[in-house]
């Protein structure tokens, strides 16, 4: 072997050892990004979660209400009509 080959090949196993120490230190890197962003977005999507379930109950509430309100609009438009029950269509005697 001469000393040119020689050189050229601890040049190339330099380079190869500095590839994959960099890609290694990379690597790392990523998996320590991807494991910080996996835990905001699991932090993210419980506080999602909840507020939706507060909503729905929210909601189910407010139907609820509403329900409530319709049957009391009911109840005075037959009154004012002189029904007695809001599905009636003839007026009371």
């Amino acid at each position: 072997m001469t000393p040119e080959l020689i050189g050229i090949l601890s040049v190339g196993a330099a380079l190869g050892g500095l590839t994959l120490a960099v890609t290694a230190r990379i690597n790392a890197r990523i998996d320590r990004l991807e494991d910080r962003f996996e835990a905001r977005f699991e932090s993210l999507e419980n506080r999602f979660e909840t507020r939706f379930k507060a909503l729905e109950v929210r909601i189910a509430e407010l139907s609820e209400r509403v329900a409530r309100i319709e049957g009391v609009i009911e109840g005075l438009f037959a009154g004012m009509n002189g029904r007695r029950d809001p599905r009636d269509k003839e007026p009371a005697a």
